[in-house]
């Protein structure tokens, strides 16, 4: 192997001195370059006169911070002339971000195509950024948004598009078909527990099965926002409770026990004090019509003084009458009696007076003993009076004859009088016509 004393050559080459000098050079820089530096301070500080770089200058044009033709001026100290700092110029300064562009050429603010270079356009954005041209006609299909995942999803389950467009549009976003698929199951309400209840009530629905597919009572609880843990009570649910009232019908019908009954009205939530009040209801109403049956044949009994009155209300007491309402149904049965009495007085004084057997004075002194109001007895004098007028004996047919054929009328008479009685006037000819034993003279058309 060749040594370092082998390249450099003899001590009098010129190699040798070269490289002697450079390490020379090289160690004296290294040991001075604090001094230098000082110095070279020290000179910049006494005559400031180092030249802007032509990016810097373009920068503080496009920031308005120097005009170009200054900063022209200034780039020609770095050899950059006028034409060459204008492209300087044009390429310093980014554009608005690309989606930011995508947004304005959307909202109409600006053109996609630019109408004139440089002009504010997704086109400009596009040549002042880092990003290629040939992304141009790509850029612009972006610029359309596809429907939201969520909104592709609603918009399937609510059958505004097919699945498989929703599907599509969700790839677009980034979602594969199969989260799609499981966003789709679980989007949407299923039917409240109540419905729920009551379609698998009535048989429409089975209890069990889950399953994104399965329509069962089970899976629309998992669907809804109840908690899982409450299903098999709501299985519960389904079996149907009459309401207090069936249940009293049940009971008095004889069809379930009192101690069914009981236990039913505690599950339809009355207390134990109510559902006994109920239990008692049906029991009374079982011998609701034994009851009143009895208490008429104690009122029966009453009025027609069969028994006294102590001993009737004692017999209502033991129907379950209280004192005061016994009290009250015995006096009631007084009233009634009275006024049957004084209703059959009250008609018979009528009757007697209508038919003419007694005096106007007789029938007032007679209802006044009966201390009935004044004026009710004048309101049945007045009735009276006008039954009495009406009240007043006709000839028969036969009579009327019989006075023609005594000759105590005569035939335009006896006509009369049975044409009055209702008889038509031919037949009024033929009575009297058979009662003369002969055809009377003027015979009436038929």
């Amino acid at each position: 192997m060749a040594s370092i004393g082998d390249l450099l050559g003899g001590a009098g080459d010129t190699g040798k001195q070269l490289f002697l000098w450079g390490v020379l050079v090289g160690l004296i820089n290294q040991a001075t370059q604090p001094y230098q530096r000082d110095v070279t301070y020290l000179v910049n500080d006494i005559d400031p006169n180092v030249v802007l770089d032509p990016v810097s200058l373009a920068d503080a044009v496009v920031k308005g911070w120097i005009t170009q033709a200054d900063a022209a001026a200034e780039a020609k100290k770095s050899g950059i002339d006028g034409p060459h700092f204008d492209l300087i110029v044009k390429a310093t300064g980014e554009p608005i971000a690309l989606q930011e562009a995508l947004f304005a050429w959307r909202r109409g603010y600006i053109p996609f195509d630019a109408p004139e270079p440089g002009a504010p356009s997704v086109e400009t954005a596009i040549k002042t950024s880092h990003v290629a041209n040939l992304w141009s006609d790509t850029i612009r299909q972006l610029g359309i948004v596809p429907l939201g995942v969520a909104d592709a999803v609603d918009a399937v389950v609510e059958n505004q598009i097919p699945y498989a467009e929703g599907e599509k549009i969700a790839y677009e976003n980034g979602v594969d078909a199969a989260d799609f698929l499981i966003l789709f199951n679980t989007r949407g309400n299923p039917p409240g527990p109540s419905e729920l209840i009551e379609l698998a009530r009535r048989g429409y629905i089975p209890m069990q099965g889950t399953g994104p597919t399965a329509t069962t009572l089970q899976q629309g609880i998992y669907e809804g926002a109840t908690k899982d843990k409450w299903e098999p009570l709501f299985e519960k649910l389904t079996e149907y409770l009459p309401p207090p009232r069936t249940i009293t019908a049940l009971e008095r019908a004889g069809v379930i026990t009192q101690q069914q009954a009981t236990a039913l009205y505690v599950q339809s939530g009355l207390s134990p004090q109510l559902a006994a009040a109920y239990s008692a209801d049906a029991s009374g109403q079982k011998i609701a019509a034994d009851k009143l049956l009895a208490k008429a044949e104690v009122e029966k009994l009453y009025r027609f003084q069969v028994i006294p009155a102590d001993e009737a209300a004692t017999m209502l007491g033991q129907l379950g009458y209280n004192a005061h309402e016994a009290a009250f149904l015995l006096g009631l049965v007084d009233m009634q009696r009275a006024v049957a009495a004084i209703d059959s007085a009250v008609t018979r004084i009528g009757a007697l007076y209508v038919g003419h057997k007694i005096t106007a004075t007789t029938a007032t002194n007679t209802l006044n003993s009966l201390k009935l109001p004044p004026g009710q007895v004048n309101e049945l004098l007045a009735t009276w009076e006008l039954e009495r007028a009406a009240n007043v004996k006709l000839l028969t047919a036969a009579e009327v004859a019989s006075a023609l054929y005594y000759k105590v009328i005569d035939q335009v008479t006896a006509q009369s009088e049975l044409e009055h009685l209702g008889y038509t006037a031919h037949d009024a000819w033929v009575v009297l016509s058979v009662r003369m034993h002969a055809p009377l003279p003027n015979e009436p058309p038929k």
